[in-house]
Parts: structure tokens; sequence; C-alpha cells
């Protein structure tokens, strides 16, 4: 997950974040390269293992890379992971050009196929369904912020701060 070590270049193109996804209570690290998802679990010493290529769902899913899915900044089109359904694993989060989509964590490295996260009667924090164009001015976060043990959606826009519950 470096430049020298995997070719991990720029955070804003090929982002790597930190979260449990297998529910062992310890962060792991997820990173978003150019074709694969690559996911490395921690070990109780401090150390990680080997990174792997996660598996999202079916082929042909957008599996939030820049070649797959387009996913090609991260200040455009924004991942994230957080735990959004309460089981105590953090799944991946995408805000895309008109939708969101998620991942949900399957614990072993995999996640289900990715699908649109449907807001009824919110902005959808997207650049086409919103305006929320660049992370940097219009940012968006997840948090628990009703305290259901699920990330909600935080929304900072131009006049008014927007929040949507899991």
């Amino acid at each position: 997950f470096t430049v020298n070590n995997g070719g991990w270049g720029d955070q804003g193109e090929v982002p790597r974040m930190v979260g449990d996804f297998n529910g062992d209570g310890r962060d792991d690290i997820i990173g978003f390269g150019f074709n694969d998802v690559q996911i490395s679990f921690s070990n109780a010493d401090g150390t990680f293992s080997e990174a792997q290529v996660a598996d999202i769902g079916a082929e042909g899913s957008s599996n939030f890379t820049v070649n797959s899915g387009g996913w090609t900044s991260q200040d455009q089109y924004p991942r994230a992971v957080a735990d959004i359904d309460g089981d105590g694993r953090d799944d991946i989060i995408g805000f895309g050009q008109d939708s969101i989509f998620y991942a949900l964590s399957e614990g072993d490295g995999s996640f289900t196929e990715s699908e649109i996260l449907n807001l009824e009667g919110a902005s959808n924090f997207t650049i086409g369904a919103g305006g929320w164009t660049r992370q940097g001015q219009f940012p968006r976060f997840l948090d628990d912020i009703n305290g259901d043990d699920k990330a909600d959606i935080v929304g900072f826009g131009s006049e008014s701060v927007f929040a949507a519950l899991a």
C-alpha cells in the first residue's frame, strides 16, 4: 500500500483507508487501486496480513476503482468505509456521479455486490443529483449520529448541513 511497494500513488486517485472489515476490533487496510480493491487484515501483534484482492460481488459490478466504475477522483467521487448495517464490520460506500453505491463486508475479504443506496426525500449527496461537486468544498462524512450502531451520512452543503439516517 505504498508508492514504492505496490505502486500506490496519489491518495486522490488511489485512496487507502483503515476500517475493521472482519469485526475483530482491529482496523485493517483497504486500498482502492486502478483495477482492484485490495485488503490486508491486521494481526494482534501490530502487523498486517499480505494484501489480497477483495472480491466485490458479481463480475462486472462496479468495484469502486478507476478502471471498474470510473472512480477517478477521491475529491469528485469519494469512497468511504463505515458500518452501515450494524453488524460490526465496515462496509464500502461510494458517492458516484448520480448515485451512492455500497457493498457490505462479508468479514472474509469479500463484499456483497455493489448496490445503489436509495435515499427517500433527501439530497443524494452526488454531483449529478444534488450538486455535491467536490469533497473538498462540500464534504460528506459517515458516522453514527443517532446511536443505532449504523453509520449515517452527514453532508455540508453550500447553505445547510444535511443528514441521511441509515
